[in-house]
């Protein structure tokens, strides 16, 4: 994969209609224009290169689903602003995952049975988030907690907490933040 050194692309309403249209040229541009800007954000963040692959498909999908629907965008100068918040709403969700389901996992072929170091692996990721949510702040840790592991709707969050939505999400932002700096620290790669 080329290095990203071009500067920002000037995105426009007919760029925006061909690519709703399914113009090859255009498709084929918005993958590699996009490819490369999310790789750069990604391995900046210390995502192992199958999760972030997994992350950027599930971004340019997003994105590709959500223009077939509408058929355009407000404000198609802002069309790279769009794609990087699509981006962060996936990252968030892949996070929530992962700190509510450390090591979900995969689906065995039939006649698969589990084995103790399928339970051991499983059993010591969550020990592992648990240990860590235990040494954060209280603030934190009952942000996580509500959001990620009680799965409380954000008005119900914010309720208990005593905040707006808007002080919800930067808390909650910054507790997770913290929580994955802290795994890594400890354990050296992310839950």
């Amino acid at each position: 994969m080329k290095p990203f050194t071009e500067e920002p692309y000037q995105f426009d309403a007919a760029y925006i209609e061909r690519l709703a249209a399914g113009d090859p040229a255009i498709c084929d541009h918005f993958a590699e224009y996009f490819t490369r800007v999310l790789d750069v954000m990604l391995a900046v963040r210390g995502w192992e290169r199958e999760r972030a692959h997994d992350i950027r498909q599930k971004t340019l999908l997003q994105v590709l689903i959500n223009l077939h629907r509408s058929g355009s965008i407000e404000a198609p100068d802002r069309f790279g602003a769009y794609v990087i918040g699509v981006f962060r709403n996936k990252l968030r969700e892949e996070v929530r995952d992962r700190i509510k389901h450390p090591q979900a996992p995969e689906i065995e072929p039939e006649g698969h049975t589990v084995t103790a170091e399928d339970e051991f692996v499983t059993a010591r990721n969550k020990e592992q988030t648990a240990a860590v949510l235990n040494e954060m702040p209280e603030r934190d840790r009952r942000v996580i907690e509500l959001i990620y592991l009680q799965e409380l709707e954000r008005e119900e969050a914010c309720r208990q907490l005593g905040v707006d939505r808007v002080w919800l999400r930067v808390r909650l932002h910054r507790a997770a933040a913290r929580f994955r700096e802290r795994y890594l620290k400890r354990y050296g790669s992310p839950p």
